[in-house]
C-alpha cells in the first residue's frame, strides 16, 4: 500500500493572528491559572472553611486518606504497619498503582507537614495543573491565546471534576488527559510519533528524535496516573492509529500507535510488579472482582452527557435534570459525566459533521471519528460492554471515558467560535470579549447553585465538624492506651464492602488518620490470613472474643454504634464486653455522638495473666498460631458477614489456601456438601499441595486429591442431593493452596456472566481432637 502525503490543512485560528510575544504568552497562562485559582476560591468558599481539615470526609475518602499520610510518613503507599493488625496493611492486593500523584504528594509532604493540608492542596491543585496543561494542549492545536485560555477555565470546571471531589481523589486529578490526547490527534493529522517525514514523501523510523523522547516521558506518565486514565489513552491510540492508517494510506501511524500502548502498558506493569511479586509468593487473590455486567450499570449515558447539571443555576435547566434523574436514572456516578453546554454543543457538532459531506478537514473528520469512538465504547450496551464480555472485565466504569471526550467537545466549540471571529475585522474586535463572555457563561452552567454562596462552605463544615469531633476522640483514646492495638467493631472487611446499616466503608480507617502511635485491626487484606483471624474473632461467642482479643495483643476494643441495627444492639456489644471482663472494670472513652464507645482492655489482660500466667500463654500461642482457611478466588458468597460458611458458590476455577503459622503440623477436618442447581452431571477436581496430606483417604493416607461427582446422573431426570465430604488433612507449617476445576456437562449455561458452576453449603474447617 503506498503512502500519501498529508495535504494542507486551512490554517488554525492562531496563524490568523501575529505570534504573540513569549511575555504575553505568559500572561495569558498566568491569567488562566489565576483565573481557575480565583474561581475555585470564590465557588468553595475556601475563606469560609479551614485546609486543616478535609474538604470531604466519608466514603472513598477514608480509603484514600490512609494512603497519602503512609506516602508521606513511610515514603509509600504499599504497606502501613499501624493497620491491619495481626498482620499489615499491605495494598498487593488491590494495587493502587497512581504512582505520579503519589509523588507529587510526597514532594508537597516536604513542605507542608500536616496531611490533612497536603491532601486538600493537592486536590485544589488539580484545578489550575488541568488549566494549565489544558491551555497548553489547546495552543498546540491551533486556539488563539484568549480562546485557549477559556477552554483551559471550563474544561478545569467540569462538573466531572467537583462530582468526583475527595473521594474520587485520583480521577479528579486528570490534569494529564490534555497532554495525552496530543499523541492521538497527531496520528490522525499524519504528525506520527517514532517517525519523521520525508522530503520525497512518506515517513521514516526515527526514535531518537528529541519529540520521541518527550513521547516516551508522556507515556510513562498515563501509565503513572492512574490504570483508567492509561486505558482510555490506550484505546484513542488505537482507535487513531485505525484512523490514520485509512486517511494516509500506510501502516505507520496504526505502527506508531502499537509503540504508544506499548510504552504504557510496559511502564504500567512495573508499576504492578510489587503486586506481582506478592501474589507470586502468597498467592493470587481476587480481592476486587469485576463483571462484564457492570459496564452496563457504569456505562456513558448520552443523556446524562448533553443534559443539564444536578442544581443548575437556571431553575428552568434545574428542573429538566431533577425529572430525567428521578424517573430514569439509577443513581451512580455515570451522573459525574454531564459536559456543560459549550461541551454539549461541541459534541452535536462533531456529531453533525460525520453526517455532512468531507469538506470541513482537519480538525473535525478526525475529532468526530474519534469523539463517535468515545460514544460506541462507552456508551450503555455500546461495544465496551462486548470488550468487558470477552476481553478484559477489570475496566468497567466506562462513562470516565467522559473527561476525554469532554476536551475534543470543548475544543470543537472554541475551534469554530476562534475561526469565526477572526474571519471578519468587525467581528475581531469582539475576539477577547466573546472569549471573556463565553467563560463567564460556561463557569456559570458548569457549577451547581451551592458554589459561590454560604450554601457550600456549610457543606464543608459539616463534614470538618464531624473531623473535629472525630480528631477530638480518638485523641482521648490515644490519651487513654497511648501505643495500644485496638480491635474495631462490628467486622468489616477492607476493600469494598457495602455499607453495614448506617456504617460506611473505610470508617474505621479513621483511628490511624487521628492518632500518631495507635496500631488498628482494620485494613487487613479480606481472604487473607490476618483478616480470616479478625473475622474469626467478631463472629465467636462475646466471652471468648473478649479474651481472644487480649490473648493476641489487643489492648482495647472500639465499638461503632452506627454499624449495628439499632442503639439497643449496639449497647448490648457494648454491655456484653464489659460482662465478658468481669470482675474487672474497664475504662471507657465516649464519642460526643454518643454511638462510638472505646474500651480499654489491659486491665482484664492483666487481671487474666494474674490469675493462670500458664493458661494466659497457652490462648496467646493458640491465638499466634491459628489456622486459617482463606478462600483466595472463585468462592463467592452472597451471605452476610460472618455467616459465608452456610454458602460459597464455586467457579469452573477456585482456590482456597489454608496457612499454618505454627511449627509443626496440624490435623484438620474440612466438610462441605457440594451440590449444583444445574442440570447434568458435573465432576470436580479437586487438588491439595505436598503439604497437605489426606489422612482418612480410602486405601490409607496420601496426597489430598479426589473428584467429586454430583448432580443429575446421565440418563435420569431427578436431581439428587450433592455429597457430604469429610476430609481429615494434615497440614505442615506453610501455606498451601488447594486448587478446585469443575468439569461441567456439555451443553452447561449457567446464565451468569460469573463462571458460577456449583456451590458448597455448611462448610466446617475444625482443627481434629
Amino acid at each position: 500500500m503506498g503512502e500519501s502525503t498529508p495535504a494542507a490543512d486551512p490554517p488554525a485560528p492562531a496563524d490568523a493572528l501575529p505570534r504573540p510575544s513569549r511575555r504575553v504568552r505568559l500572561a495569558w497562562y498566568a491569567g488562566a491559572v489565576a483565573a481557575t485559582t480565583l474561581l475555585l476560591a470564590a465557588g468553595l468558599r475556601l475563606d469560609k472553611v479551614s485546609l486543616r481539615e478535609p474538604l470531604e470526609y466519608d466514603v472513598d475518602a477514608l480509603l484514600i486518606m490512609p494512603m497519602v499520610k503512609a506516602t508521606l510518613e513511610r515514603g509509600s503507599h504499599w504497606r502501613n504497619e499501624r493497620m491491619g493488625y495481626p498482620g499489615v496493611y499491605e495494598l498487593y492486593d488491590f494495587p493502587v498503582v497512581d504512582h505520579l500523584h503519589f509523588a507529587l504528594i510526597w514532594l508537597l509532604g516536604r513542605v507542608v507537614s500536616d496531611w490533612v493540608v497536603v491532601y486538600n492542596l493537592y486536590y485544589l491543585l488539580t484545578w489550575p495543573l488541568t488549566a494549565l496543561t489544558a491551555m497548553w494542549a489547546f495552543r498546540r492545536l491551533g486556539l488563539t491565546l484568549p480562546f485557549a485560555a477559556a477552554g483551559a477555565v471550563l474544561y478545569a470546571f467540569l462538573p466531572y471534576h467537583y462530582m468526583r471531589g475527595e473521594s474520587h481523589y485520583f480521577l479528579a486529578a486528570y490534569w494529564l488527559v490534555p497532554l495525552s490526547w496530543l499523541p492521538a490527534l497527531a496520528l490522525c493529522k499524519g504528525d506520527l510519533p517514532f517517525f519523521r517525514r520525508k522530503p520525497e514523501g512518506g515517513y521514516a523510523w526515527a526514535p531518537k528524535t528529541r519529540a520521541a523522547g518527550w513521547q516516551v516521558l508522556l507515556a510513562a506518565a498515563t501509565a503513572s496516573a492512574g490504570a483508567y486514565y492509561a486505558f482510555f489513552a490506550c484505546a484513542l491510540y488505537a482507535a487513531a492509529g485505525a484512523y490514520g492508517w485509512i486517511v494516509h494510506r500506510t501502516w505507520k501511524p496504526a505502527a506508531s500507535a502499537a509503540v504508544l500502548c506499548g510504552l504504557v502498558v510496559a511502564v504500567g506493569v512495573i508499576h504492578h510488579l510489587p503486586a506481582v511479586v506478592y501474589a507470586a509468593k502468597h498467592g493470587r487473590s481476587s480481592v476486587t472482582e469485576r463483571f462484564a455486567e457492570e459496564s452496563e450499570t457504569y456505562g456513558m449515558k448520552i443523556a446524562q452527557l448533553l443534559l443539564p447539571i444536578d442544581s443548575h443555576n437556571l431553575t428552568a435547566f434545574y428542573r429538566v435534570r431533577a425529572a430525567y434523574t428521578g424517573k430514569f436514572v439509577p443513581s451512580n456516578e455515570n451522573g459525574c459525566a454531564t459536559l456543560g453546554a459549550v461541551g454539549a454543543v461541541g459534541l452535536l457538532g462533531l456529531l453533525g459533521v460525520l453526517v455532512v459531506p468531507n469538506r470541513l478537514g482537519w480538525p473535525y473528520r478526525p475529532l468526530a471519528v474519534l469523539a463517535l469512538f468515545v460514544v460506541l465504547f462507552s456508551t450503555i450496551g455500546g461495544f465496551g460492554a462486548l470488550f468487558n464480555l470477552l476481553v478484559f472485565d477489570q475496566i468497567r466504569c466506562l462513562n470516565r471515558f467522559s473527561v476525554y471526550l469532554a476536551f475534543i467537545c470543548i475544543f470543537t466549540t472554541l475551534y469554530a467560535a476562534d475561526r469565526y471571529l477572526l474571519a471578519s475585522p468587525r467581528r475581531r474586535r469582539f475576539h477577547t470579549a466573546a472569549a471573556v463572555l463565553l467563560t463567564a457563561v460556561g463557569i456559570a452552567d458548569q457549577t451547581p447553585t451551592p458554589w459561590f454562596s454560604k450554601a457550600i462552605a456549610d457543606q464543608i463544615e459539616k463534614d470538618a465538624n464531624r473531623f473535629r469531633a472525630d480528631r477530638r476522640f480518638f485523641a482521648a483514646v490515644e490519651e487513654q492506651a497511648e501505643g495500644g492495638r485496638v480491635y474495631s467493631l462490628p467486622y468489616m472487611p477492607f476493600p469494598e464492602v457495602p455499607p453495614l446499616h448506617n456504617l460506611n466503608a473505610y470508617e474505621h480507617a479513621r483511628m490511624y488518620l487521628h492518632t500518631a502511635t495507635l496500631v488498628s485491626g482494620y485494613g487487613a487484606m479480606k481472604y487473607r490470613e490476618a483478616d480470616e483471624w479478625l473475622k474469626s474473632v467478631a463472629f465467636d461467642n462475646p466471652a471468648n472474643r473478649v479474651r481472644r482479643m487480649v490473648a493476641r495483643g489487643f489492648d482495647g476494643v472500639l465499638v461503632d454504634g452506627r454499624g449495628y441495627y439499632s442503639p439497643e444492639e449496639a449497647n448490648q456489644a457494648v454491655r456484653e464486653i464489659r460482662e465478658a471482663a468481669r470482675p474487672v472494670r474497664l475504662p471507657e472513652v465516649i464519642h460526643e455522638d454518643g454511638l462510638q464507645v472505646f474500651l480499654d482492655l489491659r486491665p482484664y489482660r492483666d487481671w487474666l495473666k494474674g490469675q493462670d500466667p500458664a493458661f494466659f500463654e497457652r490462648e496467646a500461642a493458640r491465638e499466634r498460631d491459628y489456622v486459617a482457611l482463606c478462600w483466595l478466588r472463585g468462592f463467592p458468597s452472597s451471605e452476610a458477614f460472618g455467616e459465608e460458611y452456610h454458602l460459597r458458590f464455586a467457579y469452573r476455577s477456585a482456590a482456597f489456601q489454608i496457612v499454618n503459622p505454627s511449627d509443626r503440623d496440624r490435623e484438620f477436618e474440612f466438610a462441605a456438601t457440594f451440590d449444583t442447581d444445574f442440570e447434568g452431571e458435573f465432576k470436580v477436581s479437586l487438588a491439595g499441595p505436598p503439604g497437605i496430606t489426606w489422612v482418612n483417604k480410602p486405601g490409607g493416607a496420601g496426597p489430598w486429591e479426589d473428584e467429586i461427582r454430583f448432580g443429575t446422573p446421565a440418563g435420569q431426570k431427578v436431581l439428587v442431593a450433592g455429597p457430604r465430604l469429610t476430609y481429615r488433612v494434615r497440614i505442615a507449617p506453610g501455606r498451601h493452596t488447594v486448587r478446585f476445576t469443575c468439569e461441567t456437562p456439555p451443553k452447561f449455561i449457567s446464565g451468569d456472566t460469573r463462571p458460577i458452576c456449583y456451590y458448597l453449603q455448611d462448610i466446617v474447617f475444625t482443627e481434629a481432637r
